[in-house]
């Protein structure tokens, strides 16, 4: 095998691994028939919003559901935390501010908090972790919510 076959085929591998992790870290972000929860956890020992999986929530400062920063390729590495239109939103014990919806478009409906969009990252490798914290993409900076406020 030459060497750029082999740099191929180690690329094709990696893209493929990035599919299936952003395949798997979306099913927590999408809600079923019943409430969408978010909920007050720790990453990095911080109290942080997290998911009903656990997974650290994040926002992108300064994007707004008037001028969303993370659109195209940003939505395959910063998922959007999605819910149906008719989904009771709940907080959990500890997460101050109000819960909210707006349309993503094609039928597709993103959770906020406090106003600002939700994500997960495809980079955590589950709950605990916030290795997108701080990251600067897409005109804007990643952050994490504190629960309270």
């Amino acid at each position: 095998m030459t060497a750029s076959m082999s740099h191929a085929r180690r690329s094709s591998v990696a893209l493929a691994a990035v599919a299936a992790l952003a395949l798997t870290a979306a099913v927590p972000a999408v809600a079923g028939g019943g409430s969408t929860v978010v909920k007050a956890g720790r990453a990095g020992g911080s109290p942080v919003v997290v998911n009903s999986h656990g997974r650290t929530l994040y926002i992108l400062a300064p994007e707004t559901t008037k001028h969303l920063l993370c659109t195209g390729g940003c939505l395959s590495v910063w998922l959007p935390v999605k819910t149906g239109r008719t989904t009771k939103l709940k907080a959990g014990s500890g997460v101050k501010g109000r819960l909210g919806r707006f349309s993503r478009g094609g039928g597709s409906f993103q959770v906020t908090l406090r106003g600002l969009p939700l994500y997960t990252y495809i980079g955590d490798s589950g709950s605990g972790t916030a290795t997108g914290v701080g990251l600067k993409t897409n005109g804007g900076t990643w952050r994490t919510l504190r629960p309270g406020g």
